[in-house]
Parts: C-alpha cells; structure tokens; sequence
C-alpha cells in the first residue's frame, strides 16, 4: 500500500471506487480517507468525518455486531462480506456487506472498511418472506378447495400432490387423504383408468389452460360418501420447484344454484317491467352473478341474455376497476334495502371486444320477494366520457411537457413589460431562480439590455412586430442569470392567442456546452490542418533548398567575375598600354556581371514571395483569390520534388481568371497534397515517366478543379477508406494518413464544394474538386 501523499493515483483511484471505502487509523479509529461512494452512502460530508473517530460517527444499530466484529479482527485480523446493519447520519438503517483488511497507510497502521449496499437485496427478501406468508395463510384458511395438480403423474393419473383442509372437508375426505390419489376420485365416473380419449381430453384441457392462463367452468363433483354436489372452479398452470403444475380452486355453489332456481320462477314477473326499457335493467346475486339482463343489453353491448346467466358482473367489467365495482357493491349490500350507489364503469362489448363506458345505479332489493338480487340500471356514456377524457389528456399531456421537458418553458404575457405568467423548473433554474422568484417579474430582467427595455418597453416593439409577423421564432442570445452572470441559449418563441389574450410561448435551451465544444472542435481543426500543412513543408524542404540554391550560385558566380574586372579596372588606372577605350570595355563587362547577378537575386525573392502562402497561418481571413495562379505558385514550388523523381508537372492555363471565396493558405493546401499525392503515386508506378496535371473548369457556374496523375491507380479495397483519419498505404515517412481526410474536411467544411475520385489500377488516379458558385455569381445571374 503506498504511503499517505507519495502517490496521487492511488488518491485519485481510492476517490472514484464504486466500493464505499474509508480508512482509518488503528489506534484510535481517527478517520483518515473516505471517497465519494462512501460518503453519499452514509450521507456524511468530507468535513463531517475526517479525522474524527468512527465511534463518534454512531454507525452501529446493533451492538452485537460491533462486538462481532471485533471478535473477528482480533481472532482473524480481517473482516470479509460479514452482512450488518449499520446507521446513516439521517437515522435510517443501511444493510451492508463489510469487509475490514489491515493495511500500512502513510507509514501507519490503518483498517480500510469497505461496504456493499444490500439494503434492496435485504428488503426483497423480507417481501419474499412475508409473501410466503400470506401465500400459507391463504392457502391454509381458504373456504374454496384449493388444489395443486401433477398432470404428468405416470403412476397415478393427473395426481393431487398438495390441497387444503377445506378440499378433503368439502368433499367428505379425512386431513391430508386426498394427497397422493388422481383427481378422479373427485369426478363421477366409475372407472378408475382413463380411456384413451379421456386422456386425449384431459391433455386438450391442459393446452387450454396453458395458453389462456385460466379456465374458469362449472362441474358436479362426488363426495366420498357418493353423494354429488354443483361446483365452481379455477384453473391455472404454476411452476413450482421446476415442475409444472395444476392449481385448482373449487368453490361449492350449490346454494348459488338454489338462488338461481328462485330467481327464475319469479323471472317472468320481473321481465314483464323491464322488458321494453332503453337502459339496461340487470338483477345480480349478492356474488354479482348476473340473475338477469334485458334485451338492451344485447342491442347496447351485443351479449345475448342468456350467455350472462352464471357469470359474474366483474367478466366483462375492465380489470382496472373491479376494486372500485367491488366496494361500490359492498356498499349497496350492506346498507340493507333501498340503498343505492351509482358508478361508471367499463363493460367490454361482446362482439367488438372494445370497452364501452356505462353509467349505472345498483339498488338493493335484495329482501324483495319478486327480485332477490340488486338491480342495476345501466346507460351507455362513452361518447360523452371519451369527449371528456380527450380534453383531460391534452390537459394532462401539455402539464407533463411543461413540467418535465429538459428545455426550459416560459409563458409570457406579451403586453406591457412582458411578465412571466408560468415557467417549468429547468427555465428558473437555468436563470439562477425559483420557480416562484421568477414568475411575476419582467422577462426583461434575463435579458443583458434588460435595465433599457425596462426603463423604455417602446424599445421591444421592434421585437414584437417580427414575433407578430413570423408567429415562430428562432435565435440565439444571451440571458443575465440572478447573479449577474451572462450565458449563451437558443430560444425557439411561438405567439399564441388564450382567451382573446396574447402570450408568447418561449422555449430555451442552455448552449454553453456546445459553444465550448464548437470552439474546442475548431480550434483542434486548425491544429489539426496546420500539423499536416507543417508536414507537407518538411516533405518538400530538400525543393525548397534547391530552387534557392541553383539561383544563389550563379549570383555568387557574376559577382565573383565583377569582382576580378573591378581589381583589373583598378589595376589599369595609370597604365600606359590601357586606352579609354580599355577602360570602356571593362566597365560595360562589369555592369553586364552585376545586372545579371541581380536577375539571378531578383528570381530568389520571386520564389520566396511564391511560398509565402504556404507558410502563413491557415486563418487568413476568407477573400476572393484567382485559382490558377496559386497553383503556378504552388507548383513552382514542388518543381523540384518533381524533377528528382522524374515525373513532369502540367498546369492547362485558363483564358480567364478562375476566381474562388475562401481561405488562400487552405486551398494551396489542398493543391500540395493532392499534387504531391501524385508524384509519389507516379514514382511508385515504377514506369520511366510519369505526369500530374492540374486543370480547370466552369460547369453550371461551378469551378472544377481535376488533379489527375499517371500513378499506380488505387486498389478497390483500399479505395473506401481513403478518405479514414491515420489510415495510409505509404511508407513510414511519406505519409501521415491525415491528409486526404483534412483536405476532404477543407473542400466541404471551409469552400461547401465536393470532392470525387475515379481511379484505375496500373493507369492512374484523378481527383476533381467542385467548389460552389461564388455569391456574385448568384447575384449576376
């Protein structure tokens, strides 16, 4: 373990552990470190804790486990995933797994605690168990037959591995009899093996089952004693230990069927009242089984009157609201005769199965002699509740858009000062307020000019005559935060009309973070472009050097001989053989040195002017500059590089000027690589000559610009990444892999043009740049 301060990594890796970690002193349990993960755990701040004893920090629930825990440090010297509860410093009891090591901290010895929260995995287990529970309880005290049914028995078909005492009381069996025997026992025929189409029936059943997840019907068991009764029951498909099971739920509705008969005699009374009503008149039993229905529920919800008979309201009633239709009911029940309660509800349309909203009023009449059942009258309102629900969800959509968009949204009023009726909380907060600060006051409080458009709103008309005019608005700003701080937004404006009153709808968006990663991408673009540039030169510096040099040594040479003819002119004064006319001839010699020494200088500078472009920064303002004649420069000064490799350079010179808008610097930039692209293509060709050609064009009023050499050809595989940042096929040297990619992002990003190859392999590669038409060009025409 590295000592305290002698390693910043260990630092800054220990701060970001996802693992809450602390280290603390031995002796006296002083705190030394925490990081973040364990801090934000306990909710302690780095001031809270450090260098304070972690006693003082009250974590223990237990005391138990504090002891437990020393026991094993002193019997093990290590803690490792012991599972204890321990304390926040808000009070609420945190599940951790803990883990203590011994270690050496700055030359101490120290303990490093780490904690794994489990206080989720420790809660779903107490859920689980009190699921379990209340699974037993159920199980156990459930008036319905409850049974679990192996339907892959082989010794015993369709075996009953587990019921209730309530399944063997109601079926005449002693506690626990029932469990090992086939449910056949239970049925009324008087075989105790299936035929083969009963088992093909039963095996029908379970499919049914299976892909329904329920099978609810009615059924006539026997009793032990041989005696039958009506049953109701349940059936679903569990998945129990790995095994696939039958759980059965049998309810005795033979008191129901008892009902039901009643009910029928004293049907006929009953219909003669309702038959003819436009509502639905229904009669249910205190189960909310369906006694009767009128003939309206069959023209309103399309169920046959009939088909209803011993179902249950709640079948085709929607899920959602059973527990509102069950209390409701309750309600009518309990409060004895004459009680009413009235609800709306879904009810599912037999035939088109979409949900109808039904308006209805349940009456006891239960203690009536003629009904014995509740009536309910029912009225279909779904066009008015769908009318009231579309108005509701608009309502609710724009609340949700406003509140929880990541965009801040003011609603302004757009007379007067413009006050702020209504803004979402990221608006405020993107301003330095509370949502409550902000609303009432002036938006030209954010605004930089604001204390003007305060003093003078006449300011803002211009403002609100485009917003007026546009209806939509788009722009960029600047808003002056609570603190006084200024940050750039987008700001998206809508003028509505609400009630005959205007409001403008602003929606913003903070942008600082793209402004800076818009300046951090340009400014890596130019070191980017400058670097390839950089590199182009160096390539080309052994050129340079020789079309200096060739000139500079016959300067030196006329000067050298302008020098002997002066010493001779010196030499002859006095002399008696020399004649003026000696005299003459030595100065005309002279002055023809000089002159030419000065061309020879004259043709130096010419070149040193021609690269100039190539070594001034690439931001040199956008201007207007004539093509053609940055190439001659460029190519004079890659001439060199050309001759050694024995590959000739053409310019097809233009009768006219071709005039281009942009940077200079950046389009000799794309004249180098390209051409210098060429001659190694050329040279790799291994032909004995080769040429790169520079030619231009007017098409459509855009200038192209074809580079086309008679190199190798580029390779079809090779062809789809050229364009790749740091891919390359050169040698180590020649090639960065940078520069077709920067010079693609030149013609596009800097000039808006395109840039297009065609290629063959052993003849030669030609690349054409289309740069668009210049703004005068669209005003001429």
């Amino acid at each position: 373990m590295p000592e305290r301060g002698g390693d910043s990594r260990f630092e800054q890796l220990f701060s970001v552990m996802p693992i809450a970690s602390a280290i603390a002193r031995a002796e006296d349990g002083s705190m030394l470190n925490a990081n973040d993960a364990w801090l934000t755990l306990l909710g302690y701040s780095r001031e809270d804790v450090m260098g304070k004893p972690t006693r003082s920090l009250n974590l223990w629930v237990n005391l138990t486990d504090q002891a437990h825990v020393g026991q094993l440090m002193e019997r093990h010297g290590r803690v490792h995933d012991l599972e204890v509860p321990i304390r926040s410093r808000s009070g609420e009891t945190v599940y951790v797994l803990l883990s203590i090591e011994a270690m050496s901290f700055g030359g101490e010895a120290c303990f490093l605690f780490m904690m794994v929260n489990i206080t989720a995995r420790k809660q779903a287990e107490q859920e689980r168990k009190e699921t379990r529970a209340l699974f037993e309880a159920l199980f156990k005290e459930s008036p319905d037959a409850i049974l679990l049914i192996d339907p892959h028995a082989t010794d015993v078909n369709w075996k009953i591995v587990e019921c209730n005492e309530a399944a063997c009381r109601m079926n005449g069996f002693a506690s626990g009899e029932l469990i090992g025997q086939s449910v056949r026992v239970l049925d009324t025929v008087d075989t105790a093996v299936p035929t083969d189409t009963e088992l093909q029936e039963q095996q029908r059943f379970l499919e049914q089952v299976r892909q329904s997840g329920h099978v609810h019907f009615e059924n006539v068991h026997r009793r032990k004693d041989g005696s039958v009764y009506p049953v109701e029951i349940s059936t679903t498909v569990v998945h129990i230990g790995g095994r696939e099971l039958v759980l059965g739920i049998d309810r005795d509705i033979t008191g129901r069927k008892r009902t039901e008969e009643a009910v029928a005699r004293s049907e006929v009374r009953f219909r003669s009242l309702v038959q003819n009503s436009n509502d639905i008149i229904s009669v249910l039993n205190r189960g909310g089984y369906f006694l009767y229905a009128s003939p309206a529920m069959t023209s309103i919800l399309g169920y046959e009157v009939e088909d209803l008979k011993g179902r249950t309201c709640l079948e085709v009633m929607h899920p959602d609201e059973h527990a509102a239709i069950l209390q409701t009911f309750m309600e009518v029940l309990l409060g004895g005769p004459g009680t009413t309660r009235q609800l709306t509800s879904r009810f599912q349309h037999a035939v088109t199965k979409e949900w109808r909203w039904v308006e209805w009023l349940a009456s006891n009449y239960v203690d009536d002699p003629n009904v014995r059942g509740v009536v309910f009258n029912s009225r279909d309102v779904t066009d008015r509740i769908r009318a009231d629900a579309e108005l509701d969800e608009s309502r609710r959509t724009l609340e949700v858009l406003f509140d929880h968009s990541p965009d801040g949204i003011m609603l302004v009023d757009f007379a007067g000062d413009m006050p702020v009726l209504r803004c979402n909380e990221v608006a405020a907060r993107m301003n330095g307020y509370l949502p409550h600060e902000l609303i009432g006051q002036s938006v030209y409080v954010l605004l930089s000019d604001g204390e003007t458009l305060l003093a003078d709103p006449a300011a803002n008309d211009a403002f609100r005559e485009r917003a007026r005019s546009a209806g939509i608005l788009r722009f960029e700003t600047q808003h002056r935060r609570k603190d006084g701080t200024l940050y750039p937004l987008e700001v998206h404006t809508t003028l509505l009309n609400i009630g005959g009153q205007e409001m403008l709808l602003s929606l913003e968006r903070d942008i600082s973070d793209r402004r800076r990663a818009e300046e951090a991408l340009r400014t890596s673009q130019e070191r980017l472009m400058m670097s390839e540039k950089l590199a182009g030169l160096g390539r080309l510096t052994a050129g340079l050097a020789h079309e200096i040099n060739t000139p500079l040594a016959a300067t030196m040479n006329y000067l050298r001989e302008a020098e002997h003819l002066a010493q001779e002119y010196l030499d002859s004064i006095g002399h008696s053989d020399v004649t003026e006319d000696d005299h003459r001839e030595i100065g005309r010699e002279l002055k023809s040195s000089i002159m030419e020494a000065s061309k020879t200088v004259s043709r130096i500078g010419e070149f040193i002017r021609s690269i100039r472009g190539h070594t001034r920064d690439t931001v040199t303002g956008v201007q207007t500059f004539d093509a053609v004649k940055l190439v001659s420069e460029t190519l004079l000064m890659i001439a060199h590089q050309a001759r050694t490799a024995k590959i000739d350079l053409l310019l097809e010179q233009t009768k006219d000027a071709v005039l281009l808008q942009g940077e200079p610097s950046r389009f000799t930039q794309v004249v180098t690589n390209l051409v210098v692209n060429g001659i190694h293509a050329c040279e790799e060709s291994g032909k004995a000559k080769g040429s790169v050609s520079v030619r231009f064009a007017v098409e459509d009023g855009k200038r192209v610009m074809r580079v086309e050499d008679t190199g190798t050809g580029i390779p079809p595989a090779v062809l789809p990444r050229i364009f790749d940042p740091m891919f390359t096929t050169k040698d180590v040297g020649k090639g960065t892999g940078l520069g077709l990619p920067i010079i693609r992002d030149i013609v596009t990003g800097h000039f808006h043009g395109e840039i297009e190859v065609e290629t063959h392999v052993g003849e030669g590669t030609a690349f054409t740049v289309i740069f668009p038409p210049m703004a005068s060009d669209v005003l001429i025409a």
